[in-house]
């Protein structure tokens, strides 16, 4: 009898096993040992495994996993994955940790079809894919052709004065003009900053062949683009060339998603954000960063969040991710024409190059910042870095 109850009880505990597999992002089919593996579920009691030798990890929920359920993957080193489930049965790459101040990372992984997604970025006279992997501080690290990934492109170092343009290329229905395996594929790109996961891209659902996911200005802030659109293979070079200088002008796009936020939203993230202050002022920063991410999941266009959780991670001495806030912060507060916070964040980012010594990029924000608003302070700290460059 006895053994019959612990049966029941055991197949009610765990109502669902997750097989899933952990890479490095970037070198191929590497392997990630040792990887602590997390489900989280409501108010259920979280549950761990590790990765064994073959990266594999087997994990038991407790119950049957929806979108509501959070997966985390740890390992001293990489920066931390979270992503939503359905997560069984797929490959999960763990960024290296990024050292320098401007370093963005991009992994792109998706489902056992289309076999073969092709990563690109373009900038300035530059391509980067399968076919030209390295040019001037970028690289596509690994190359994946036959399903999940990953694919992922690094910018060690992104030069001033250049657009950036990023996008997933459905390589395998290239000729396609009426095609939704891209949609269907499950592609999701992680976006990683100096430690941080700092957004997940997932592919929208409409037909397309191409998927401009984001863009990076000529400043630096980065902006999403998130929508889909065709061309072939042998046009995606002057495809996405057209859509920089298209970017460039200001212009937007009729395939653009349009973004309606509801006042139930809006308030909501403003009681998070409000959360996330007091948490900050009590000294609970992680808390304070949860909070502000809670915020802008709900209101993606919330600069003041943006610039509140830049201070949570300068709190932290993570640099490179208060770089990214204050970017976000600069691209949203440009729609509003808020040149006042505009010029305040493009300070922000200057005395960060100034505090490591990049003199060149600190004053390149500080006349920015001048350029947006003229105030005594930035004045002065031009003339300061001037004096220190000399």
């Amino acid at each position: 009898m006895r053994f019959w109850i612990w049966a029941i009880f055991s197949a009610a505990a765990f109502a669902e096993i997750i097989n899933i597999e952990v890479l490095d992002a970037t070198i191929k089919d590497k392997r990630i040992e040792g990887a602590e593996a997390i489900i989280q579920q409501d108010d259920e009691a979280s549950v761990k495994a590790r990765t064994n030798a073959a990266g594999k990890a087997r994990i038991n929920a407790r119950k049957k996993t929806d979108e509501n359920t959070i997966l985390i993957i740890k390992k001293s080193g990489f920066s931390d994955l979270i992503a939503n489930c359905p997560c069984d049965s797929f490959v999960y790459a763990l960024s290296p940790v990024l050292t320098e101040l401007d370093s963005i990372r991009a992994v792109l992984t998706w489902g056992e079809t289309p076999k073969d997604l092709d990563a690109h970025l373009f900038f300035g006279a530059n391509h980067i894919a399968a076919a030209s992997k390295s040019a001037n501080g970028a690289k596509l690290d690994v190359d994946d052709k036959d399903g999940f990934g990953p694919e992922t492109i690094t910018i060690a170092k992104k030069v001033a004065g250049d657009r950036y343009v990023y996008a997933v290329q459905n390589f395998t229905d290239e000729n396609s003009d009426a095609s939704l395996a891209l949609a269907r594929s499950g592609a999701k790109v992680f976006l990683y900053v100096g430690q941080t996961l700092v957004k997940i891209y997932s592919v929208p659902n409409k037909e397309g062949t191409i998927w401009e996911v984001f863009t990076i200005g000529e400043h630096g802030e980065i902006e999403d683009l998130n929508y889909m659109t065709y061309t072939s293979a042998s046009r995606a070079r002057s495809h996405l060339a057209s859509e920089i200088e298209r970017l460039k002008s200001g212009s937007t796009t009729n395939n653009a998603p349009d973004i309606l936020y509801i006042d139930d939203a809006i308030a909501i993230a403003e009681k998070l954000n409000k959360e996330g202050e007091n948490a900050y002022r009590s000294g609970n920063t992680e808390r304070a960063i949860a909070f502000y991410q809670g915020a802008l999941a709900q209101y993606e266009a919330f600069a003041q969040a943006y610039n509140n959780l830049s201070l949570a991670y300068m709190k932290q001495k993570k640099f490179a991710e208060t770089i990214w806030a204050q970017h976000r912060a600069i691209a949203i507060s440009k729609r509003n024409k808020d040149n006042a916070r505009v010029a305040a964040s493009y300070y922000n980012i200057g005395q960060i190059y100034e505090d490591f010594g990049d003199l060149t990029n600190a004053l390149r924000y500080y006349e920015l910042a001048k350029n947006t608003q003229d105030r005594p302070t930035y004045s002065r700290a031009i003339s300061r870095v001037k004096e220190l460059s000399e």
